[in-house]
């Protein structure tokens, strides 16, 4: 079950039953039994709250994650427009490659502290960008060195997935290399629609290698008007464990239409053996396997693959839309009073937060909030920064140690795998570790005075070119030289 990712106390806090503190070194045995139930009843405390909240508003049954079940929700209620699964690996391949994640960068490291800084977050933006885009719904063909202005047409009234080669000044279309960046200059890309449109727009687009063209129509504005609806009622009822839930489906569907399944192959027989997984640490290799056994045979997970529901186009669709959304709001803040984006939100100025004004609103989806208001921020890194009020560091625990600048003591509680791999399963043991930070950015160009150049990408074709002029005027210049 991934339902409740927040962590044990925020959750009792919210549902009033608030987590025990406890000191793991000198407490009793029966002071610990009174801690571990509290969590216990925290936890079933929860779950009833959740399933009371799925039979009063008629959501959908209960599914194993909460991706699964944002699913059987639409399915039951706003299943209605039909959707085609195809098999086409060409056009499944391409539509992998433009499946990317949110936009995180940093454009400026260092400490701010001249002027106010304003930390603004979209109202749910991923649940806005379902709501008012079409989606691919149905696979029309697949084609090879199309000509530009047919797909520019085919943009006007189709989705469409092609790879393309682009030539830009402005850091807008995610490539992934290791990670995801956007850089600027020529380079070769796979695009979905919202992206393709902007490049057309601008007169960004060189080549296209090939195109996949789907069916397009409207399949999730009916889900999030009735969730952002339902969230927007718990919220002035003051009902903050059902606002939450809200939150979940409305964030949880689009990724379910571009999972990949478990490719299990049969390697045996084992009747009267009970169904089971098993997960194998194999000696002198590092890495592990996992075993299942299910009604007398024996299967080896082997990879992954697409599932019998995937449709790779829709989730990617909805990550471009959402990027090119928050492209569009740093473009109206002025890129040079944004400091910071993060999938969703953005550090930017006063002069920033006055350009943005007419989008600020608490409540309408889409619009933007000021979540924090600050006069002095230091931004070290990816989700890496402190304001006046908080610290935000991925990976660190909130109750860690600074040891020093960029080195953290903090706790270690060792996974399933960490126990078996260790071969002592028979105690839990926390053990303190510690992590010591890599601060290096790696997603641009960091200037002397601390602003950030993206990169510039060309193409071998480019480089090509350049040396050869380059040779030339080696050439020329010695000749000149010998002739006098």
């Amino acid at each position: 079950m991934n339902w409740f990712v927040e962590s044990l106390a925020e959750t009792g806090k919210r549902i009033g039953i608030p987590k025990l503190k406890i000191d793991f070194e000198t407490c009793p045995d029966y002071l610990l039994d009174i801690y571990c139930k509290r969590d216990v009843e925290i936890e079933l405390e929860n779950f009833k709250r959740f399933i009371k909240f799925l039979e009063d508003n008629s959501v959908a049954r209960l599914c194993y994650t909460r991706a699964s079940t944002a699913m059987a929700a639409y399915l039951l209620r706003h299943y209605d427009k039909r959707i085609y699964i195809h098999n086409n690996k060409e056009a499944i391949d391409l539509e992998r490659d433009s499946y990317r994640g949110g936009r995180c960068e940093c454009f400026y490291l260092g400490e701010l502290n001249s002027e106010n800084y304003y930390i603004v977050d979209v109202n749910s933006l991923y649940p806005f960008v379902m709501r008012n885009n079409f989606y691919p719904v149905k696979y029309k063909k697949i084609v090879n060195k199309p000509r530009i202005s047919s797909i520019n047409n085919a943009c006007k009234h189709s989705s469409i997935v092609a790879k393309t080669l682009i030539d830009t000044d402005e850091p807008v279309y995610a490539v992934r290399r290791e990670r995801t960046i956007f850089p600027v200059g020529r380079f070769w890309v796979t695009l979905t629609t919202p992206e393709l449109k902007y490049a057309f727009e601008h007169n960004h687009i060189v080549k296209v290698e090939q195109a996949v063209i789907y069916e397009q129509a409207d399949i999730f504005s009916t889900y999030v008007n009735r969730f952002y609806t339902l969230r927007q009622k718990f919220r002035k009822e003051g009902n903050a464990e059902y606002e939450e839930l809200c939150k979940k489906f409305l964030n949880s569907l689009y990724g379910k239409f571009g999972q990949k399944a478990d490719e299990w192959i049969k390697i045996g027989d084992c009747p009267n053996e009970p169904d089971r997984v098993e997960l194998c640490f194999i000696v002198g290799i590092c890495r592990t396997k996992q075993i299942r056994y299910l009604l007398g045979e024996i299967f080896e997970l082997v990879g992954y693959g697409e599932c019998f529901n995937s449709f790779p186009a829709i989730a990617a669709e909805v990550s471009a839309y959402a990027r090119m959304y928050l492209y569009k709001l740093m473009k109206q803040a002025g890129i040079e009073n944004v400091f910071y984006c993060d999938t969703d939100s953005l550090i930017i100025n006063k002069v920033g937060l006055c350009n943005l004004q007419s989008q600020i609103d608490n409540v309408k989806l889409g619009r933007l909030k000021i979540v924090e208001s600050t006069k002095s921020i230091t931004i070290r890194g990816l989700k890496d920064y402190s304001t006046e009020t908080k610290n935000v560091i991925k990976g660190i625990r909130k109750n860690a140690q600074e040891i020093r600048a960029g080195v953290y003591e903090q706790e270690q509680w060792p996974s399933f795998r960490g126990l078996l791999r260790s071969g002592q399963t028979d105690t839990y043991t926390i053990k303190k570790t510690t992590k010591v930070l890599s601060r290096g950015y790696t997603k641009g160009h960091v200037n002397p005075d601390g602003f950030v150049s993206m990169r510039v990408f060309a193409t071998i074709e480019l480089c090509l070119q350049a040396l050869l002029i380059l040779d030339i005027r080696g050439l020329l210049t010695i000749f000149l030289y010998l002739t006098g």
